[in-house]
């Protein structure tokens, strides 16, 4: 299992919410779980695209929003395009929730809640 800690210097316009932290499990059958945590924005979610990209070979990937209490239009853009990578693989990614409120606003503002699959645990 491998976990990435939070961004220590603060960068970002959301310094005061708790920073990303992202663990990757891979189950026997070569499922990826990424499960992430605390505040994503365009300075931390680098970390959490290579993190899917590199999972490309996986049987699935599962990213576990549950613990995301913010994440800006950078989250949607790096899920839209891990989405068109893996599928050209033939990798699904799962999206798992439930999702706090403010991340349930932006996928359903954004109209981008249809383009992924949810699953609440």
């Amino acid at each position: 299992m491998a976990t990435t800690s939070p961004d220590e210097s603060g960068a970002g316009p959301h310094a005061s919410l708790p920073g990303a932290t992202i663990t990757e499990q891979v189950q026997g059958d070569r499922s990826v779980i990424l499960t992430v945590a605390g505040a994503l924005d365009w300075s931390t979610t680098g970390r959490l695209v290579t993190a899917m990209q590199k999972s490309v070979d996986a049987r699935s990937v599962t990213v576990d929003l549950r613990g995301l209490v913010w994440a800006d239009s950078a989250l949607l853009h790096a899920l839209i395009n891990t989405q068109r990578h893996l599928r050209s693989h033939d990798t699904p990614l799962v999206l798992r929730g439930p999702l706090h409120p403010v991340l349930a606003r932006l996928f359903d503002v954004t109209g981008t809640h249809s383009y992924f699959v949810f699953h609440d645990a």
